[in-house]
């Protein structure tokens, strides 16, 4: 019944467990290296679609931005021309060449603007009477 096992007879029975037992652990260990990688790899892919989403809003919001700068450009330059001339003179014609094409385009929206300013002077006269 309880037969006593030589020291031999252990070592050849670990090196029979030993053998599959460190084959086991060790594809064991290259699947978790496998499924973590998976996991990586598949726990970027939200990311990257969040970037490339990203990355479309800010062209748009650059854009709308641009725009909206433009349009705060017109404003700002309909403002100094009808209330501040001479400034307006001194930003938009003074940098540029008299003839240029600039030039002539600032002088003919300043025209435009003190002929609108001037009827809107006119308008508001005759209301008064």
């Amino acid at each position: 019944m309880g037969q006593k096992i030589s020291s031999l007879q252990k070592r050849d029975l670990q090196k029979r467990i030993s053998t599959p037992f460190n084959a086991a652990v060790n594809v064991i260990h290259w699947v978790t290296i496998v499924v973590r990688w998976i996991y990586y790899r598949l726990d970027n892919i939200p990311h990257r679609i969040q970037a490339a989403v990203n990355r479309d809003f800010i062209k748009q919001q650059d854009k709308e931005w641009d725009i909206k700068q433009e349009e705060a450009d017109k404003k700002i330059k309909m403002v100094l021309a009808s209330q501040f001339p001479s400034m307006y003179k001194k930003d938009y014609l003074d940098p540029y060449e008299e003839g240029s094409e600039l030039y002539d385009e600032n002088l003919e929206f300043l025209k435009r603007i003190r002929d609108i300013k001037r009827v809107e002077e006119v308008i508001k006269a005759t209301d008064k009477r």
